[in-house]
């Protein structure tokens, strides 16, 4: 990636109907979980906090996020829930 340009990562979750689905599987279709996090450097002077923006669909009607918006130190995570 390019730290001059701004990348984005686009997630996409496929909602399943259930049919065929073991427990475990239909548990996973849904809870969501996304873990932004940022790297630890050997250079403690190097280290700089990571920015991060959540760009949700206009009409989405399932979701939202709280705080579409932060930053995330060295060495941390930061974790979004959806069900």
């Amino acid at each position: 990636m390019n730290p001059n340009n701004n990348e984005r990562i686009l997630l996409e979750f496929v909602k399943y109907n259930g049919e065929n689905l073991s427990k475990e599987d239909l548990e996973k279709s849904i809870k969501r979980k996304i873990t932004i996090g940022n790297c630890r450097l050997n250079d403690a002077k190097n280290e700089k906090a990571g920015a991060f923006e959540i760009i949700m669909a206009k009409d989405d009607l399932y979701f939202s996020v709280d705080n579409p918006k932060g930053t995330v130190n060295a060495g941390s995570d930061v974790f979004y829930f959806y069900a």
